[in-house]
């Protein structure tokens, strides 16, 4: 058994991944496994190293701007913001979605506008109403907010990703950050 990491080659420590052909270090396993999301005892390590240079090319064409970007406001695990630079951040939220996407950062001039979206199309004020009358009840299939950014691009904050009654719990808090979000989109808008 090799006793130095097959990808870069650091000495092993207590924690090792196995591969087909190799061991893979904590660090490097977090690379290859997509922040922990797939399993490689079934791939090879050419395979592997594939993964591993495509991802550090994702991770490292996040653009964080000459100043970087510091939280100075956290909505849930949904978005960060910068407000000293001025800049949103959408964090790749597995929980939620249960797929593995990259960091989105963006400036503020860059929000040109945002959208509720929900399935069954319902306004915002049913949902106020859902919300405050808990006896009322529907199924919401699918939650999110729509940023619509420059050049057309469109990013979705995904909030509940599948199917909740307006009298559950889920659906309480998914409307609480919503309501949240929207707020701070509003007010960073104005902002601009």
């Amino acid at each position: 058994m090799s006793k130095n990491c097959s990808i870069c080659n650091k000495k092993l420590g207590w924690k090792k991944f196995r591969c087909i052909d190799g061991v893979v270090c904590a660090d490097c396993y977090k690379i290859v496994s997509n922040q922990y999301t797939s399993k490689i005892v079934d791939k090879k390590l050419v395979e592997l190293l594939e993964i591993y240079t495509n991802n550090l090319k994702k991770t490292s064409s996040i653009n964080l701007g000459n100043d970087g970007f510091f939280t100075t406001k956290k909505i849930g695990t949904f978005l960060m913001l910068d407000e000293v630079r001025k800049k949103i951040c959408i964090p790749c939220n597995i929980h939620i979605t249960k797929k593995y996407s990259n960091v989105q950062i963006f400036p503020y001039e860059s929000l040109k506008g945002y959208k509720l979206i929900t399935e069954p199309n319902i306004s915002f004020n049913e949902l106020m109403d859902f919300y405050n009358n808990p006896k009322k009840q529907q199924i919401i299939n699918y939650m999110s907010i729509r940023l619509l950014l420059d050049n057309s691009n469109i990013q979705d904050i995904v909030i509940l990703p599948k199917a909740v009654r307006t009298s559950s719990f889920a659906f309480r808090k998914g409307y609480k950050i919503a309501n949240n979000i929207l707020q701070t989109l509003e007010l960073i808008i104005d902002d601009i």
